[in-house]
């Protein structure tokens, strides 16, 4: 049996999540200056489609965003849309210190610090862990070497009243003007709104949004790094290697609580993975070729199904319906981001909506609120 300080709580959280693993004796970080990886890949040698990125937020209405970004299935990089968020912000308009801003520092003076805990994961259960916010900075963020850190992913808290998080952002009118999950009463919702902090190296496994949603992550401080693979990659080509197998003389390929490895991921695995991925697609465009379906322009196009995004502060990544994702911290970060559905993926987050008692409810609401999109829909659930 695994034994450790049970009053020390960073210790608790690490047993909770991962207890295969002595929680002293989390994998360590090699020597690797990830702050510079994007130097790592330069062995990928393609032509890589520029993101786009929208400068300036009323360059683009709710229609033409639809329209041109998320009826062509295209990531976009946003500017300009965080200036007034308190979250954000580090002064006020009369030059005084913002003591809103999402830093670990100032959200620990904030009254709601020792009546409120943060998720910074789930048990085998699946039951929440958390911790407070001051304990999870001062034991475990500062100094923090471990390859696979622990990080707060919390949709509970942004809810939460003593909290107020949700005062210190406005979502974008772009994505918000069309929400149509909006018309699910507020219990019932599935969750769709996060708080995110994480060290460095801290991240998400490669995946796809929840009900093929729509999704934007706006980085209030930090740096990190996305990779973006289209809708079409067949998810055989983007396999995660697990830190748990072979402990406890454990090697369960199927168990669904493996721990995923996403600094390997980034830093050793992803080159081989975008070239078997390349290959691909490749073979695809040149059996089209042959097949007389297509012309030379339509299959130059570059790699078409991969983006690489490093986000700044104040910068809004937007990611499409279907696409898979994975993101590791450069640096500390901070982020808030939100799942949506507009009229442009409307038919596929009805679709894929497990509870189908909540998709008749849902259902029952756009056609009283939207009846003109009942069609987008398809069928109702029986």
């Amino acid at each position: 049996m695994i034994q450790f300080d049970e009053e020390d709580s960073i210790l608790q959280a690490k047993y909770a999540i991962r207890e295969k693993r002595h929680p002293n004796q989390w994998p360590k970080c090699e020597k690797i200056d990830n702050k510079n990886c994007v130097n790592l890949f330069k062995s990928f040698q393609c032509k890589f489609p520029e993101t786009l990125i929208i400068d300036e937020k009323d360059s683009i209405s709710t229609k033409e965003f639809q329209e041109k970004i998320e009826k062509k299935s295209t990531p976009a990089l946003l500017r300009g849309y965080m200036e007034d968020w308190n979250c954000y912000k580090k002064t006020l308009s009369n030059g005084k210190d913002n003591e809103k801003e999402w830093t670990l520092e100032k959200l620990c003076t904030r009254n709601f610090i020792n009546c409120v805990h943060f998720q910074c994961g789930v048990d085998k259960n699946g039951i929440d862990v958390s911790l407070n916010l001051r304990e999870y900075m001062e034991n475990y963020v500062i100094g923090c070497n471990d390859r696979n850190p622990m990080g707060i992913f919390d949709a509970v808290v942004m809810e939460h009243e003593e909290a107020n998080l949700i005062d210190d952002f406005a979502s974008p009118s772009i994505f918000s003007d069309d929400d149509y999950l909006k018309y699910i009463q507020p219990i019932s919702r599935p969750p769709f709104q996060w708080f995110i902090h994480g060290g460095m190296n801290a991240g998400t496994p490669v995946h796809q949004d929840p009900m093929r949603t729509h999704a934007w992550n706006a980085l209030c401080s930090g740096k990190v790094l996305w990779v973006l693979f289209h809708p079409s990659t067949p998810e055989d080509l983007l396999p995660t290697k697990s830190l748990d197998i072979g402990i406890n003389n454990d090697d369960e390929d199927d168990d669904d609580d493996l721990w995923e490895d996403l600094y390997s991921w980034f830093y050793l695995e992803l080159p081989e993975i975008r070239n078997e991925i390349k290959l691909y697609f490749d073979n695809n465009n040149n059996k089209e070729k042959n097949n007389n379906n297509t012309n030379d322009n339509d299959v130059d196009q570059g790699e078409w199904w991969y983006r690489e995004i490093i986000q700044l502060p104040g910068e809004i990544v937007f990611i499409p319906s279907g696409w898979h994702q994975a993101c590791i911290n450069l640096e500390e970060s901070t982020a808030i981001t939100q799942n949506y559905c507009s009229k442009t993926n409307l038919g596929k987050c009805y679709s894929m909506m497990e509870d189908k008692y909540l998709a008749n409810e849902w259902y029952s609401m756009v056609d009283i609120y939207e009846k003109n999109l009942i069609p987008k829909m398809g069928c109702r659930y029986c």
